[in-house]
């Protein structure tokens, strides 16, 4: 016991585990009780629809303001399989306490894929967040549990590849849930890449054609992994 902290903070994070394994499990029904009193209670989600379900369990873990309008992100490939439900770029939130991935349903993490989300949103405030709920299905040769002895982090055999697909998928997400102008931060690269040039005035993109090609030509300059910011912890 000399290694617990206070009740409340202990309270909160065998929660955490319930909204983890709630997100994991849509199918499942889940009960909480602390204190003799439910604090949480998760229903299965009917439906023969898996992301469906996935999207209205999110929408109960994190709440409707953060949920409501989460853009769906669905690929199927022989070798992966994403379902990923990310923030419109008008509805961040103002903590990174909404963001869960998992992989294979084990909640995990991983930098590389919060490098991902964040390089898709690069230019947002910087006291708002994305909020994202990621599922990956992977084979189990192709990342890596031992990192930590806590199990939780993984590292992917190829980073490069999953950040490539998170990072393009979710800026493609953004640009067709909003008009590019919205968008792009107003100090992006040009074209040409040889420099930045403001995105109003007499230097406008003129249309939301060329705004949208301006976007995507200054994601491929920036996708390096190492060079996206995520904010540290705290």
């Amino acid at each position: 016991r000399k290694f617990l902290k206070s009740d409340s903070y202990e309270r909160g994070r065998l929660a955490l585990v319930v909204e983890e394994a709630a997100l994991a499990h849509p199918e499942l029904s889940l009960t909480y009780k602390s204190e003799s009193r439910i604090a949480l209670r998760f229903v299965p989600e009917p439906g023969r629809d898996p992301a469906e379900g996935l999207r209205r369990r999110a929408v109960r873990v994190l709440g409707e303001a953060n949920a409501a309008g989460l853009l769906p992100i669905m690929v199927d490939r022989p070798e992966m399989k994403l379902r990923l439900f990310v923030s419109p770029w008008d509805a961040l939130a103002a903590t990174r306490d909404f963001q869960h991935w998992f992989v294979n349903r084990r909640p995990v993490s991983a930098r590389i894929l919060q490098q991902a989300l964040y390089r898709a949103f690069q230019g947002r405030p910087a006291d708002r967040h994305p909020v994202c709920v990621g599922h990956l299905e992977l084979p189990g040769d192709s990342f890596d549990v031992n990192v930590h002895p806590g199990k939780r982090e993984i590292r992917f055999k190829s980073d490069r590849e999953v950040f490539e697909l998170v990072s393009g998928l979710v800026a493609s997400a953004l640009l067709k849930s909003k008009p590019a102008a919205a968008i792009i931060p107003l100090s992006r690269c040009s074209l040409s890449g040889k420099g930045e040039r403001p995105l109003g005035g007499d230097g406008a993109l003129s249309s939301v054609r060329e705004r949208s090609v301006a976007y995507q030509a200054a994601l491929a300059l920036e996708t390096a992994p190492s060079q996206a910011v995520v904010p540290a912890d705290g």
